[in-house]
Parts: C-alpha cells; sequence; structure tokens
C-alpha cells in the first residue's frame, strides 16, 4: 500500500497517509483534513475525482470540469468521472443562465434610471422656471412673462419618473412642490413631502420643506422672493423661532406682523418693482438675522415644523 507524507495544519506532525486516502485524522491533535490532490507529481482519476467533487460543493463548476477532463484523459470510461461531468455541466448551465439574468437585470434598472432622471430633471426645469418667474415677475402667466412653466407637463414628468421608482425620496419631494407651488394643491403635496421626509429623515431640503408646507400663510418676505423655500426665507423663518418668539416684545412683534402684512403681501405679490424693493428694504434685516443666527450657533433644525412662514 502507497503512503504519502502530509504535515498536519495543526499541531506540525508528519502523518503517514494512504495515497488513495481523501480525509485523514492527526493521531496526535486529532484534527480532521482533506487532503489536496493538486500538488500530486501524477494525479490518478480517482484523485481527479475527488478533486471535481469537492469543487462542485463549493459551486466551482468551471474548475470542476477541468478535474473532470483530465481524469477522463486517463480512464474515458470512469463511472465516478462520468457522474460529476453531467453534475458539472447542469451547474454551468444554471450558473450561465443566473448570469445572463442578472445581466439583463441591472440592463433594465440602468435604462429605468436614466429614463427617471430625465423625468425628474425636465419636471425640475419647470419648478425652476415657475419660481424665476414668480420673483421676476410676479406671476407665472400673462403677457409680460416670456416663457411659462407648463406645470401640469411638470406634473406628467414627474408622475412618470414616480412609475419606474415610486419610493425615490428626492422625487416625491419634487412632485409635492410641483402639487403646492404650481397647483396650490396643499394637502396632496403634504402627503408626497411626508413620505418622502419618512424614507430620508436625514435629508435636511426634505425636511425644511415639510416644516415649509406646515406653515400657515406666506406673507412679506415670501411674496417678495416668489417662493417660500427661498434660503432667505430660512433665515428669517429660524430668526424668528429661535429669537423673537422667546420674549414678550418679539410674540408681540411677531403678532402685529401676521395681523398687518398679509394685505400689503397680496398688493406687492404680483408687483415686480415693488418685490425687488422690498428684497432691498429687507437686506439689512436678513444680513442682522444671519448674523444672530451665526453667533448663537443656531443651525436649521431638520423636521422642525414652523407655526407661520414670512
Amino acid at each position: 500500500m502507497a503512503l504519502a507524507v502530509f504535515e498536519c495544519t495543526q499541531c506540525g506532525a508528519n502523518l503517514d497517509v494512504e495515497d488513495q486516502a481523501s480525509t485523514f485524522t492527526c493521531p496526535y491533535c486529532h484534527n480532521s483534513h482533506e487532503r489536496s490532490h493538486e500538488a500530486a507529481s501524477s494525479p490518478t482519476p480517482q484523485t481527479l475525482c475527488v478533486m471535481a467533487e469537492r469543487s462542485i460543493a463549493k459551486g466551482l463548476y468551471g474548475k470542476a470540469m477541468q478535474y473532470v477532463e483530465q481524469g477522463l484523459l486517463l480512464d474515458p470510461y470512469h463511472a465516478g468521472l462520468l457522474d460529476l461531468e453531467i453534475k458539472a455541466r447542469d451547474g454551468l448551465s444554471q450558473f450561465n443562465n443566473t448570469q445572463a439574468a442578472r445581466r439583463a437585470k441591472e440592463a433594465k434598472l440602468a435604462a429605468d434610471k436614466a429614463e427617471s432622471d430625465q423625468y425628474h430633471y425636465q419636471a425640475k426645469q419647470m419648478m425652476r422656471l415657475l419660481r424665476e418667474n414668480k420673483k421676476i415677475y410676479g406671476t407665472n402667466i400673462g403677457f409680460k412673462v416670456p416663457q411659462s412653466a407648463d406645470m401640469d407637463l411638470a406634473l406628467q414628468y414627474i408622475d412618470r419618473s414616480l412609475e419606474l421608482f415610486p419610493e425615490n425620496p428626492i422625487s416625491l419631494n419634487l412632485k409635492g412642490l410641483i402639487l403646492w407651488e404650481g397647483h396650490k394643491k396643499k394637502d396632496e403635496a403634504r402627503a408626497f413631502l411626508e413620505k418622502a421626509a419618512q424614507l430620508a429623515p436625514r435629508n435636511i431640503d426634505i425636511q425644511n420643506n415639510l416644516a415649509s408646507l406646515n406653515s400657515s400663510a406666506c406673507f412679506i418676505a415670501t411674496a417678495a422672493f416668489g417662493t417660500p423655500f427661498a434660503s432667505e426665507i430660512n433665515v428669517l423663518r429660524h430668526w424668528r423661532d429661535r429669537h423673537l418668539l422667546q420674549s414678550i416684545g418679539g410674540r408681540w412683534f411677531v403678532a402685529c406682523y401676521y395681523r398687518t402684512s398679509p394685505p400689503f403681501a397680496n398688493f406687492i405679490a404680483t408687483r415686480p418693482t415693488l418685490k425687488r424693493l422690498v428684497r432691498w428694504l429687507i437686506q439689512p434685516l436678513l444680513t442682522y438675522a444671519a448674523i444672530r443666527l451665526r453667533k448663537g450657533h443656531i443651525h436649521s433644525a431638520p423636521g422642525k415644523t414652523s407655526r407661520h412662514c414670512e
């Protein structure tokens, strides 16, 4: 009986192992080993059969086929190798089918994402045009507006984007803004913004948009800038919440402001010249509010609900 010498990987003992044995146990540390035949100078059909079987067990069907083919060159009628050849071919076929399905799925996902991104971009451009028109001309329609933003088309674009990826918080956020600013559907907009906020709780923009939506009627500053989402509006909102509302005099001022400002806000909303004048007049107040916020190390808190919108 031919023997081969192998070293125990646990205790280092040199062991005499039968040449045809596929496993062996060290008599000193009792550790079991699987014998590797790959280093053998002249592998036999039986050793190649063992290596092919191990490769199949690990899902390495290509490697198994190599062992099988090598063994069949030595013994074309080896029953074990012939059986493993069928298993290896079946495994390769299943693997190739799985890979093809995965590549097809990845290709479709990439195509859907490109299409969704394109529709999202078109809707975003419409939204940007709407805000520019409101800021510059005070309205989105009329003879003085060179190009009106088609908000019905914007809604179609974002709906198509959401058909492809219905759980995309960025698209849900954009649809909420389109419904709110473009169609005046505040309740419907709130549902989309709330869902977006739940899906992306760390997205500061989405959380602030939801906070702005939950504010009450928008007044002078919002009318002057044409949108409640202008960065200047956020500065004034945080200054009000974190400073003015913390004192009796500040609360009195805010209450007076909300009682007297709506008529003036409505008056300037459609008058571009007055809007530009108001933006210029409140610039010192914006600078002061920003300085106060920085000095107090106060930053925007995502998800904080304001009671009013300037």
